[in-house]
């Protein structure tokens, strides 16, 4: 178990991603590290299990055109790895992010379908200005996103995180009780079957969902 945690549509603020990553610091007691690049930023608090020595994140790719934080396991990352290099692609180290990394810079968003196992990432497209979320098919890894008011006063920004208390702890999200989703829960027992959340604003990506943020919205 890892955390990612970030934002898009902000400018720099590492201030931010240190107060939404230590929040996390229960799903990742081995490592963090955070970037910002443009409007973005990421977090990223880590639990080792693979190449426990060289998976630090967030991870860039050799060029430094993509960087990602990433939260799962692929479990046939070896094999993609085997078709990565058979194309040209040279890995730095023996974790299944670099193969995840590395698969995403080759095929794009058609990387995804190729994933056998868990995961909710974030990779974020310096050349392009693009923000890419994305959850794996089940579900098993969760990834929530709130739009919030920009500081700056002109238009929303888009914050991410492994669980809701980094978005609660931002400070850019004003706490809404959703008022549906605590009746269906009291009358229903009904909880966690669609993207909403207790707290108006915050959701969930659902099961097998990309989200693309960049200058144009999402």
């Amino acid at each position: 178990m890892c955390g990612i945690a970030g934002y898009h549509g902000l400018p720099a603020d590492p201030a931010l991603l240190e107060r939404m990553n230590d929040c996390q610091q229960h799903r990742g007691p081995d490592g963090e590290g955070i970037v910002t690049s443009g409007p973005c930023g990421l977090a990223h608090r880590r639990l080792s299990i693979i190449d426990i020595a060289h998976g630090q994140q967030p991870m860039d790719t050799a060029d430094g055109r993509y960087a990602i934080a990433y939260n799962g396991e692929v479990y046939n990352y070896l094999d993609l790895r085997g078709e990565l290099e058979a194309l040209g692609r040279t890995f730095t180290t023996d974790s299944d992010t670099e193969v995840v990394l590395q698969a995403f810079a080759q095929w794009g968003a058609d990387a995804f379908d190729r994933f056998n196992g868990m995961f909710g990432l974030a990779i974020w497209d310096r050349h392009e200005q693009r923000l890419t979320l994305a959850r794996d098919h089940f579900g098993i890894k969760p990834l929530y996103v709130a739009m919030v008011p920009n500081p700056s006063g002109e238009g929303e920004a888009l914050l991410f995180s492994s669980e809701i208390k980094p978005i609660l702890a931002s400070g850019l999200y004003e706490k809404r009780v959703n008022d549906r989703s605590v009746y269906r829960y009291l009358r229903f027992r009904a909880h966690a079957d669609g993207t909403a959340t207790f707290f108006e604003g915050i959701e969930r990506l659902a099961p097998g969902e990309m989200l693309e943020a960049d200058a144009n919205g999402i």
